[in-house]
């Protein structure tokens, strides 16, 4: 089943984010997905109103969206590496 379900319903276009075991948490492609599903739709004289909503794990209506999907963004190099350093300025006054 896809992670982002699109239909019309009458003159309303329904949106359901099926991640529900990641608290339907955006990934990459189902922003892809969603954009695409927005762009034609806002161009169809058909749908005059859209929802959104969230897939929990009993049914429909329940987690909206957990936010982005963190787990798919790399982290910058300097970030995970073992042998980093916090250093501050041992002379905080200020000179003005």
């Amino acid at each position: 089943m896809p992670d982002v379900i699109a239909e019309v319903r009458g003159r309303v276009g329904f949106i359901t984010l099926n991640r529900a075991r990641a608290l339907n948490a955006l990934s990459l492609p189902m922003i892809r997905d969603l954009t695409s599903t927005l762009q034609a739709w806002q161009d169809d004289p058909q749908v005059l109103a859209v929802a959104v909503r969230g897939m929990s794990r009993e049914g429909p209506f329940g987690a909206f969206c957990a936010g982005g999907d963190i787990r798919f963004f790399t982290m910058p190099r300097w970030l995970v590496t073992p042998n980093w350093k916090i250093s501050s300025p041992r002379n905080t006054r200020s000179t003005i």
